[in-house]
């Protein structure tokens, strides 16, 4: 997955910041598709999300499980990247989630119209190449 806009802080080489970008196609790759390898190779076993919703499991299993019941839902949902930023070890990324909510979803039914979600993440990505952390601030248009 390409973004459309990328922006890299050039103080962290090229090497890292091929690694930073590479770290973000992996993670929204996932959210794109809902294949368990991509997230696999973004984050580590040590992820942690600092804005847990409550009943979701911590660590990896959290964004596995967050997948599945939205893509339960929205079952032609799509991810796209449209911008990302690379600064030091953080990675902020705009992305614009599309698909037909047609199942339910927190005990709302689905009514099946197109929506969209625009949300912008912030990570901080560890030197081994993995996610260690996750924050989001989600705005959503419908």
């Amino acid at each position: 997955m390409q973004p459309k806009s990328l922006t890299v802080d050039r103080s962290i080489g090229a090497r890292r910041a091929a690694q930073e970008v590479r770290l973000a196609q992996q993670l929204y790759t996932f959210w794109n598709t809902g294949r368990q390898r991509y997230l696999d190779a973004a984050i580590s076993p040590q992820f942690r999300d600092n804005t847990l919703p409550p009943g979701r499991p911590q660590g990896p299993a959290g964004p596995l499980a967050a997948s599945k019941t939205f893509r339960a839902a929205v079952p032609d949902l799509t991810c796209e990247l449209s911008d990302v930023l690379v600064t030091g070890d953080r990675i902020t990324a705009r992305l614009v989630f599309r698909g037909r909510y047609h199942r339910h979803l927190q005990r709302r039914p689905g009514r099946g119209p197109t929506s969209s979600s625009t949300p912008s993440t912030s990570s901080t990505s560890a030197p081994t190449g993995s996610w260690r952390t996750g924050t989001s601030r989600t705005t959503r248009r419908c």
